[in-house]
Protein backbone atom coordinates (compact mmCIF):
# COMPACT_ATOMS: atom_id res chain seq x y z
CA UNK A 1 0.00 0.00 0.00
CA UNK A 2 2.60 2.02 0.93
CA UNK A 3 4.30 1.74 -2.72
CA UNK A 4 1.39 2.19 -4.56
CA UNK A 5 0.60 5.56 -2.18
CA UNK A 6 4.72 6.48 -3.45
CA UNK A 7 3.66 5.65 -7.27
CA UNK A 8 0.44 7.97 -6.91
CA UNK A 9 2.39 10.69 -5.44
CA UNK A 10 5.17 10.31 -7.66
CA UNK A 11 2.61 10.26 -10.88
CA UNK A 12 0.57 13.34 -9.48
CA UNK A 13 4.11 15.01 -8.89
CA UNK A 14 5.02 14.44 -12.59
CA UNK A 15 1.50 15.63 -14.11
CA UNK A 16 1.55 19.05 -11.85
CA UNK A 17 5.23 19.07 -13.32
CA UNK A 18 3.79 18.65 -16.95
CA UNK A 19 1.34 21.45 -16.36
CA UNK A 20 3.56 23.96 -15.14
CA UNK A 21 6.21 23.16 -18.06
CA UNK A 22 2.99 23.24 -20.84
CA UNK A 23 1.58 26.39 -18.93
CA UNK A 24 5.13 27.61 -19.06
CA UNK A 25 5.68 27.29 -22.68
CA UNK A 26 1.83 28.57 -22.92
CA UNK A 27 2.73 31.98 -21.59
CA UNK A 28 6.13 32.61 -23.34
CA UNK A 29 4.32 31.79 -26.48
CA UNK A 30 1.37 33.91 -25.64
CA UNK A 31 0.92 36.86 -28.95
CA UNK A 32 1.48 40.10 -27.75
CA UNK A 33 -0.09 42.62 -29.98
CA UNK A 34 0.41 45.49 -27.13
CA UNK A 35 -0.21 49.65 -28.29
CA UNK A 36 1.78 51.71 -26.80
CA UNK A 37 0.76 56.20 -27.07
CA UNK A 38 4.46 57.77 -26.95
CA UNK A 39 5.30 60.92 -26.48
CA UNK A 40 7.96 62.78 -28.75
CA UNK A 41 9.41 65.40 -26.30
CA UNK A 42 12.94 66.81 -27.83
CA UNK A 43 11.98 64.59 -31.00
CA UNK A 44 12.70 61.70 -29.55
CA UNK A 45 10.32 58.56 -28.82
CA UNK A 46 9.24 58.84 -25.04
CA UNK A 47 7.20 55.38 -23.65
CA UNK A 48 6.21 54.36 -20.54
CA UNK A 49 8.10 51.17 -18.88
CA UNK A 50 7.97 49.76 -15.22
CA UNK A 51 11.14 48.40 -13.06
CA UNK A 52 9.83 46.68 -10.15
CA UNK A 53 6.14 47.88 -10.70
CA UNK A 54 7.44 51.59 -10.96
CA UNK A 55 6.89 53.45 -13.90
CA UNK A 56 8.95 55.39 -15.33
CA UNK A 57 9.63 57.25 -18.72
CA UNK A 58 12.19 56.18 -21.46
CA UNK A 59 13.54 56.77 -25.02
CA UNK A 60 12.49 54.36 -27.22
CA UNK A 61 16.52 54.35 -28.71
CA UNK A 62 17.71 51.64 -31.57
CA UNK A 63 21.08 53.38 -31.57
CA UNK A 64 21.78 52.31 -28.08
CA UNK A 65 23.20 48.65 -27.96
CA UNK A 66 22.29 48.22 -24.37
CA UNK A 67 19.41 50.02 -21.94
CA UNK A 68 20.44 52.96 -19.39
CA UNK A 69 18.76 54.59 -16.50
CA UNK A 70 19.94 57.58 -14.33
CA UNK A 71 20.32 57.74 -11.10
CA UNK A 72 17.59 56.66 -9.76
CA UNK A 73 18.71 53.15 -10.74
CA UNK A 74 21.27 53.23 -7.69
CA UNK A 75 18.70 53.68 -5.09
CA UNK A 76 16.37 51.16 -6.46
CA UNK A 77 17.69 48.75 -8.33
CA UNK A 78 20.50 46.08 -7.06
CA UNK A 79 24.20 46.57 -8.23
CA UNK A 80 25.99 44.23 -9.75
CA UNK A 81 30.14 43.43 -10.21
CA UNK A 82 29.44 43.94 -14.18
CA UNK A 83 30.61 47.18 -15.81
CA UNK A 84 30.94 48.45 -19.38
CA UNK A 85 33.51 51.28 -20.78
CA UNK A 86 31.35 53.42 -23.09
CA UNK A 87 32.48 56.73 -25.11
CA UNK A 88 29.80 59.23 -25.17
CA UNK A 89 28.67 61.22 -28.89
CA UNK A 90 31.39 64.14 -27.03
CA UNK A 91 34.02 61.37 -27.15
CA UNK A 92 34.09 61.57 -23.41
CA UNK A 93 35.13 57.95 -21.87
CA UNK A 94 33.13 56.62 -19.10
CA UNK A 95 32.97 53.37 -17.38
CA UNK A 96 29.28 52.31 -16.02
CA UNK A 97 27.97 49.75 -13.64
CA UNK A 98 25.12 47.66 -14.25
CA UNK A 99 22.46 47.30 -11.97
CA UNK A 100 19.70 44.28 -11.78
CA UNK A 101 16.25 44.53 -11.91
CA UNK A 102 13.72 41.98 -10.77
CA UNK A 103 11.04 42.74 -12.72
CA UNK A 104 10.82 44.60 -16.04
CA UNK A 105 7.09 45.89 -17.79
CA UNK A 106 6.84 46.88 -21.26
CA UNK A 107 3.00 46.95 -22.06
CA UNK A 108 1.99 43.17 -21.15
CA UNK A 109 6.01 42.03 -21.67
CA UNK A 110 7.48 40.71 -18.38
CA UNK A 111 11.15 40.75 -18.70
CA UNK A 112 12.93 39.36 -15.74
CA UNK A 113 16.58 38.96 -14.71
CA UNK A 114 18.03 41.95 -16.58
CA UNK A 115 20.67 44.19 -16.33
CA UNK A 116 20.49 47.57 -16.85
CA UNK A 117 23.55 50.34 -17.14
CA UNK A 118 23.32 53.59 -14.32
CA UNK A 119 24.82 56.90 -15.17
CA UNK A 120 24.01 60.17 -13.81
CA UNK A 121 21.52 62.53 -14.70
CA UNK A 122 21.30 65.33 -17.84
CA UNK A 123 19.57 68.20 -17.51
CA UNK A 124 17.87 68.37 -20.86
CA UNK A 125 16.02 65.25 -19.85
CA UNK A 126 15.17 65.90 -16.71
CA UNK A 127 13.64 68.65 -17.95
CA UNK A 128 11.01 66.30 -19.63
CA UNK A 129 11.10 63.76 -17.25
CA UNK A 130 13.05 61.66 -19.10
CA UNK A 131 14.53 58.11 -16.58
CA UNK A 132 16.52 56.16 -19.15
CA UNK A 133 17.79 55.28 -22.66
CA UNK A 134 15.35 51.28 -23.84
CA UNK A 135 18.56 49.89 -26.16
CA UNK A 136 18.11 47.32 -28.54
CA UNK A 137 19.34 44.49 -25.68
CA UNK A 138 15.10 44.67 -25.33
CA UNK A 139 13.88 46.17 -28.25
CA UNK A 140 15.20 43.08 -30.45
CA UNK A 141 13.06 40.72 -28.56
CA UNK A 142 10.05 42.33 -29.89
CA UNK A 143 8.85 43.28 -33.48
CA UNK A 144 7.67 47.08 -33.81
CA UNK A 145 5.29 49.38 -35.53
CA UNK A 146 6.61 52.81 -35.37
CA UNK A 147 3.52 55.67 -36.12
CA UNK A 148 5.23 59.02 -36.18
CA UNK A 149 1.89 60.69 -37.46
CA UNK A 150 -0.55 59.43 -34.17
CA UNK A 151 2.34 59.36 -31.84
CA UNK A 152 1.96 55.29 -31.34
CA UNK A 153 4.04 51.80 -30.97
CA UNK A 154 2.61 48.36 -31.56
CA UNK A 155 4.32 45.64 -30.16
CA UNK A 156 4.66 41.85 -31.32
CA UNK A 157 6.29 38.93 -30.87
CA UNK A 158 9.45 38.60 -32.61
CA UNK A 159 8.13 35.96 -34.94
CA UNK A 160 4.87 37.97 -36.08
CA UNK A 161 4.30 40.07 -38.88
CA UNK A 162 1.53 42.03 -39.60
CA UNK A 163 -0.78 41.72 -42.73
CA UNK A 164 -0.47 45.12 -44.19
CA UNK A 165 3.44 44.61 -44.19
CA UNK A 166 2.73 43.88 -48.34
CA UNK A 167 1.30 47.28 -48.88
CA UNK A 168 4.30 48.71 -47.44
CA UNK A 169 8.28 49.45 -48.65
CA UNK A 170 11.17 47.98 -47.54
CA UNK A 171 14.28 49.54 -47.00
CA UNK A 172 17.76 47.95 -47.37
CA UNK A 173 18.61 47.22 -43.73
CA UNK A 174 20.38 44.82 -41.69
CA UNK A 175 20.98 44.28 -38.20
CA UNK A 176 24.32 43.36 -37.08
CA UNK A 177 26.41 43.07 -33.78
CA UNK A 178 23.44 45.10 -32.11
CA UNK A 179 23.47 47.89 -34.45
CA UNK A 180 20.97 48.60 -36.78
CA UNK A 181 22.05 49.90 -40.51
CA UNK A 182 20.06 51.09 -43.29
CA UNK A 183 21.71 51.43 -46.28
CA UNK A 184 21.05 54.54 -49.03
CA UNK A 185 22.15 55.35 -52.57
CA UNK A 186 24.03 58.38 -53.45
CA UNK A 187 24.48 58.04 -56.78
CA UNK A 188 26.67 54.73 -57.28
CA UNK A 189 27.36 55.44 -53.80
CA UNK A 190 25.81 52.74 -50.92
CA UNK A 191 26.21 53.82 -47.25
CA UNK A 192 25.43 52.64 -43.78
CA UNK A 193 23.45 54.73 -41.35
CA UNK A 194 22.69 53.93 -38.34
CA UNK A 195 19.17 53.67 -38.17
CA UNK A 196 19.23 55.91 -34.38
CA UNK A 197 15.75 56.58 -32.92
CA UNK A 198 17.61 58.06 -30.11
CA UNK A 199 18.36 60.84 -32.37
CA UNK A 200 16.19 63.90 -33.43
CA UNK A 201 17.88 64.53 -37.26
CA UNK A 202 20.15 62.62 -39.35
CA UNK A 203 24.01 62.63 -39.91
CA UNK A 204 26.40 61.93 -42.70
CA UNK A 205 30.02 61.22 -40.99
CA UNK A 206 33.26 63.13 -42.51
CA UNK A 207 34.29 59.86 -44.75
CA UNK A 208 31.21 59.10 -45.89
CA UNK A 209 30.73 62.63 -46.98
CA UNK A 210 33.98 62.70 -48.64
CA UNK A 211 32.67 59.86 -50.82
CA UNK A 212 29.44 61.68 -52.42
CA UNK A 213 30.49 65.27 -52.11
CA UNK A 214 29.76 65.40 -55.67
CA UNK A 215 26.57 64.17 -56.01
CA UNK A 216 23.87 67.18 -56.36
CA UNK A 217 22.98 68.63 -52.90
CA UNK A 218 22.32 72.05 -51.55
CA UNK A 219 24.40 73.40 -48.38
CA UNK A 220 24.51 75.30 -45.64
CA UNK A 221 27.30 75.90 -42.86
CA UNK A 222 26.29 76.10 -39.03
CA UNK A 223 27.32 76.55 -35.89
CA UNK A 224 25.97 74.02 -33.35
CA UNK A 225 25.29 72.93 -29.73
CA UNK A 226 24.06 69.47 -28.96
CA UNK A 227 23.67 67.41 -25.32
CA UNK A 228 24.93 64.20 -25.32
CA UNK A 229 23.18 61.53 -23.19
CA UNK A 230 25.75 62.63 -20.40
CA UNK A 231 24.53 65.76 -20.33
CA UNK A 232 27.64 67.26 -21.62
CA UNK A 233 27.14 70.59 -24.16
CA UNK A 234 29.22 70.31 -27.27
CA UNK A 235 29.80 73.38 -29.75
CA UNK A 236 31.09 72.48 -33.17
CA UNK A 237 30.94 74.09 -36.82
CA UNK A 238 29.29 71.89 -39.40
CA UNK A 239 27.01 71.65 -42.23
CA UNK A 240 23.37 71.12 -43.30
CA UNK A 241 22.68 69.59 -46.87
CA UNK A 242 19.59 68.32 -48.48
CA UNK A 243 20.41 65.94 -51.23
CA UNK A 244 17.30 65.52 -53.94
CA UNK A 245 17.32 61.71 -54.55
CA UNK A 246 18.76 59.57 -51.86
CA UNK A 247 17.24 55.74 -52.62
CA UNK A 248 17.17 52.67 -50.57
CA UNK A 249 15.77 49.81 -52.66
CA UNK A 250 12.33 51.31 -54.64
CA UNK A 251 12.19 54.17 -51.98
CA UNK A 252 13.16 57.50 -52.73
CA UNK A 253 14.59 60.09 -50.16
CA UNK A 254 14.80 63.98 -50.33
CA UNK A 255 16.45 64.15 -47.00
CA UNK A 256 17.92 66.40 -44.93
CA UNK A 257 21.23 65.74 -42.60
CA UNK A 258 23.76 67.40 -40.82
CA UNK A 259 27.36 67.13 -40.88
CA UNK A 260 29.17 64.64 -38.31
CA UNK A 261 32.80 63.99 -37.20
CA UNK A 262 31.75 61.12 -35.70
CA UNK A 263 29.04 58.53 -37.50
CA UNK A 264 26.68 58.35 -40.13
CA UNK A 265 22.70 58.02 -38.55
CA UNK A 266 19.23 58.61 -39.39
CA UNK A 267 17.10 60.22 -37.05
CA UNK A 268 13.58 60.69 -36.61
CA UNK A 269 12.72 63.67 -38.44
CA UNK A 270 13.23 61.84 -42.01
CA UNK A 271 10.21 59.73 -41.22
CA UNK A 272 7.90 62.55 -40.15
CA UNK A 273 4.63 61.27 -41.23
CA UNK A 274 5.44 58.04 -41.94
CA UNK A 275 4.62 54.39 -40.76
CA UNK A 276 7.50 52.27 -39.92
CA UNK A 277 7.70 48.37 -39.70
CA UNK A 278 10.82 47.11 -37.65
CA UNK A 279 12.25 43.51 -37.32
CA UNK A 280 15.38 44.06 -35.63
CA UNK A 281 16.16 39.84 -35.44
CA UNK A 282 14.66 39.41 -39.32
CA UNK A 283 16.63 42.37 -40.50
CA UNK A 284 13.68 43.98 -42.11
CA UNK A 285 12.22 47.31 -42.04
CA UNK A 286 9.35 48.95 -43.99
CA UNK A 287 7.84 52.14 -44.52
CA UNK A 288 4.28 52.96 -45.40
CA UNK A 289 5.74 56.34 -48.11
CA UNK A 290 7.82 55.13 -50.71
CA UNK A 291 8.53 59.01 -51.80
CA UNK A 292 9.82 60.90 -48.28
CA UNK A 293 10.71 64.10 -48.29
CA UNK A 294 11.76 65.73 -45.63
CA UNK A 295 10.65 69.43 -44.05
CA UNK A 296 12.86 71.10 -41.52
CA UNK A 297 11.32 74.24 -40.16
CA UNK A 298 13.17 76.66 -37.49
CA UNK A 299 14.16 80.58 -36.28
CA UNK A 300 17.84 79.59 -37.45
CA UNK A 301 19.07 79.91 -34.06
CA UNK A 302 18.66 78.35 -30.73
CA UNK A 303 19.88 79.44 -26.68
CA UNK A 304 20.59 77.69 -23.86
CA UNK A 305 20.75 78.35 -19.93
CA UNK A 306 24.19 78.46 -19.03
CA UNK A 307 26.32 79.96 -16.65
CA UNK A 308 23.42 82.09 -15.32
CA UNK A 309 22.78 83.80 -18.82
CA UNK A 310 20.69 82.94 -21.94
CA UNK A 311 23.26 82.18 -24.61
CA UNK A 312 23.10 81.41 -28.25
CA UNK A 313 24.11 77.86 -28.47
CA UNK A 314 23.57 77.48 -32.27
CA UNK A 315 23.00 79.48 -35.41
CA UNK A 316 22.61 78.74 -39.10
CA UNK A 317 25.14 80.72 -41.23
CA UNK A 318 23.37 83.20 -44.05
CA UNK A 319 19.78 82.53 -41.79
CA UNK A 320 17.55 85.27 -40.70
CA UNK A 321 19.40 85.41 -36.97
CA UNK A 322 22.79 85.27 -38.86
CA UNK A 323 21.63 88.24 -41.06
CA UNK A 324 21.03 90.41 -38.00
CA UNK A 325 24.07 89.91 -36.36
CA UNK A 326 23.08 86.73 -34.21
CA UNK A 327 26.80 84.73 -33.08
CA UNK A 328 26.99 81.55 -31.24
CA UNK A 329 27.96 82.78 -27.57
CA UNK A 330 26.07 85.58 -27.76
CA UNK A 331 24.27 86.80 -24.66
CA UNK A 332 20.81 87.47 -24.66
CA UNK A 333 18.54 89.66 -22.00
CA UNK A 334 15.25 88.54 -23.30
CA UNK A 335 13.20 86.62 -25.25
CA UNK A 336 9.24 87.70 -26.27
CA UNK A 337 9.96 89.78 -23.23
CA UNK A 338 10.56 86.87 -21.02
CA UNK A 339 13.55 86.30 -18.49
CA UNK A 340 15.09 83.04 -18.10
CA UNK A 341 16.42 81.89 -14.35
CA UNK A 342 16.80 78.19 -15.23
CA UNK A 343 17.81 75.52 -17.58
CA UNK A 344 14.69 73.99 -18.38
CA UNK A 345 12.29 76.82 -18.26
CA UNK A 346 14.09 78.32 -21.02
CA UNK A 347 14.54 74.78 -23.11
CA UNK A 348 10.94 74.01 -22.13
CA UNK A 349 9.60 78.05 -23.86
CA UNK A 350 11.40 77.27 -27.32
CA UNK A 351 9.97 73.87 -27.41
CA UNK A 352 6.30 75.60 -27.00
CA UNK A 353 7.67 78.35 -29.36
CA UNK A 354 8.94 76.40 -32.17
CA UNK A 355 5.60 74.37 -31.79
CA UNK A 356 3.18 77.34 -31.98
CA UNK A 357 5.43 79.10 -34.98
CA UNK A 358 5.02 82.33 -33.20
CA UNK A 359 7.53 84.79 -33.67
CA UNK A 360 10.66 85.60 -31.49
CA UNK A 361 11.39 89.03 -30.44
CA UNK A 362 15.16 88.67 -29.47
CA UNK A 363 16.31 91.41 -27.02
CA UNK A 364 20.31 92.01 -27.15
CA UNK A 365 22.31 92.85 -24.44
CA UNK A 366 22.50 96.48 -25.32
CA UNK A 367 18.89 96.26 -25.44
CA UNK A 368 18.12 96.38 -29.56
CA UNK A 369 15.50 93.91 -30.48
CA UNK A 370 15.40 91.77 -33.04
CA UNK A 371 12.75 89.31 -34.44
CA UNK A 372 12.55 86.45 -36.00
CA UNK A 373 9.97 84.18 -38.23
CA UNK A 374 10.01 80.47 -38.23
CA UNK A 375 10.88 79.68 -41.85
CA UNK A 376 12.10 76.29 -44.00
CA UNK A 377 15.83 75.93 -42.85
CA UNK A 378 17.02 74.41 -45.85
Amino acid sequence: MVKNMMLNIMKSKAVLFLLLFYSTLLIAQKQIKDTISFRNDLGLIIVPIQFNGVEKNFIFDTGASVSVGFSWIKEELVKTSKTLKITSSSRKKSRLRYYKSDSINLASARITKHRILATNDSDIFSCYNIDGVLGVDIIAEFNWIINYDKKYLIMYNKDFFPENLKKMHSVDFDYDKRRPYAYLNFGNERLRFLLDTGATFSDIYLKDYSRIQNTSHTKREAYNGFFDFTGTLNKSKSSIMRFPIVTTKDININGIFDFSKKSSKIGNSLWKNNTLFLSLNSDMLYTSLKEIKELRKGYGCAFVYDNNKITVVKVVVDSQAWEQGLRQGDAIQMINGKTFEDFCSLQKFQKETSNQGIDLAITLKDGAVIVLKKKKVL
